[in-house]
């Protein structure tokens, strides 16, 4: 599909991490199995949606260490002059995070592969105050954070929603108190769901684009009733300041049907849904 002219200034930084270079160092957390494959299928969903491909970083694994990560702000705030008339930045973290007490503030530390613990202290973790600075430097009103971490929302305590600053949205993929959960042969739900949303489920796009209002309104009817098909409790918590809504990427809901019809598929399978056919074309990878 050509990229869209609305998105060809669009940049966006796509993280996933299942573990850690230090192991023993975070024992009490469970090696994730699908944060770096679903960064992976972001990577392909924006491109579906008109992201151009050289202008998205996609870290994983070993690659998603701090300095790394650091130097990728850097690059893109470089890639968004001000001069650009219509830009956006879309940032996802798919891992674990570290919960610390700070002079009795609690803190959410998003944890690269080459994070660890000194005593209670997270060495090379991620803060709020450390995300603030780095969006500042990226010159664009539209920027989107998509954290699909646990506690990565809004409760007493917690900081992540200091994110949503004037021209931010954020959308974490469960409030401040919750887990964000995985499921074999899905995935993250928020992710599994955010993806759909991206590629034109979210609803009748009538104007051919996806907007962002779309996303935050399918993303917290779905999610929460998937995890309670699994008996589990997900809520996902949004955010949105100036500019509110705006579009996100083009709808390609058409494109994927096409690509399938190409691939010779029986009539049995066109008939299927569109949800089905874009689960086909943007597999759940393990």
């Amino acid at each position: 599909m050509p990229e869209d002219d609305m998105f060809k200034n669009a940049v966006a930084l796509l993280v996933g991490i299942n573990g850690f270079r230090r192991k023993t160092a975070w024992k009490h957390l469970p090696e994730l199995q699908h944060a770096a494959s679903d960064a992976r299928r972001m990577q392909k969903a924006l491109k579906l949606v008109g992201f151009p491909d050289d202008r998205i970083t996609c870290l994983c694994n070993k690659y998603a260490t701090f300095n790394n990560i650091m130097n990728a702000f850097s690059k893109i705030a470089e890639k968004l002059p001000f001069s650009q008339s219509y830009s956006l930045f879309v940032l996802y973290f798919a891992c674990h995070c570290e919960i610390v007490e700070d002079v009795g503030v609690q803190a959410n530390y998003l944890l690269p592969y080459d994070a660890y613990l000194n005593g209670k202290r997270v060495v090379q973790g991620i803060e709020p105050d450390w995300f603030m600075e780095r969006l500042k430097a990226v010159h664009t009103k539209r920027k989107v954070i998509f954290l699909d971490v646990c506690y990565s929302g809004a409760s007493p305590g917690k900081m992540y929603k200091k994110l949503a600053a004037p021209g931010t949205a954020l959308f974490a993929a469960c409030n401040g108190i919750q887990e964000s959960v995985e499921v074999d042969g899905h995935g993250g739900l928020f992710t599994r769901r955010l993806i759909h949303a991206l590629c034109g489920l979210a609803g009748n796009n009538k104007n051919g684009y996806v907007s962002l209002f779309q996303i935050a309104n399918y993303i917290q009817t779905k999610v929460p009733k998937d995890a309670i098909s699994y008996g589990i409790v997900q809520e996902p918590y949004i955010q949105m300041s100036n500019p509110g809504n705006f579009h996100i990427g083009k709808d390609c809901t058409e494109f994927v049907v096409d690509r399938l019809l190409e691939s010779h598929l029986n009539t049995s399978v066109r008939r299927r849904s569109i949800n089905a056919i874009t689960q086909q074309y943007l597999p759940d990878e393990d």
